[in-house]
This record gives structure tokens, sequence and C-alpha cells, in this order.
């Protein structure tokens, strides 16, 4: 299965989840948002990727977790390999 978006159905999902009464649409939309104003999502620098990863990491297992409810869709597998062992 492929997932195409545009930024008129990403406007559409958006907007979706700003007027859903469930508490993690809600989350999703959050997260986008975050996201969204983050200076990038690609960083070669090190420190900068764990401290965007640890600011995400609560979304991303959310995330995961609703994925799966909802629509039994296996997601971030590796998610559990963070935070790597010279962070703990």
């Amino acid at each position: 299965m492929s997932y195409t978006t545009t930024v008129g159905t990403t406007k559409k999902m958006m907007s979706y989840a700003g007027s859903s009464k469930d508490p993690e649409i809600r989350r999703l939309k959050q997260f986008h948002k975050l996201i969204e104003i983050s200076e990038s999502h690609y960083t070669e620098n090190e420190d900068a990727s764990e401290r965007l990863m640890l600011k995400y990491y609560e979304y991303f297992l959310r995330l995961k977790q609703y994925l799966y409810k909802q629509e039994h869709l296996i997601v971030l597998e590796n998610l559990n390999k963070f935070p790597p062992k010279d962070l703990q």
C-alpha cells in the first residue's frame, strides 16, 4: 500500500485533527506542528539529532501505540532501540 500526501491533503487532515474530539488525534496535530516548525528534519549534528529524538520520543511512542490500536499497523519497530547505550 502506498500513501501519497500533498500540501492540500495535509491541510485537510490538520483541519480534521483540529476539530476532532479524540485526544489522540489532537496530539497528532500537536506533533505535526512541532515537526513543522523544527529547523530541519535532517541534521548532521549528532547532538542535535539526539535532542530532537528526546523531544519527540513520547510522540513517536504514542503514534506507534495509536496506529496499532486503531489500524493494527506495526510502525517504528526499532523505537525500543532508543536511547543508544551510550546515552543511558
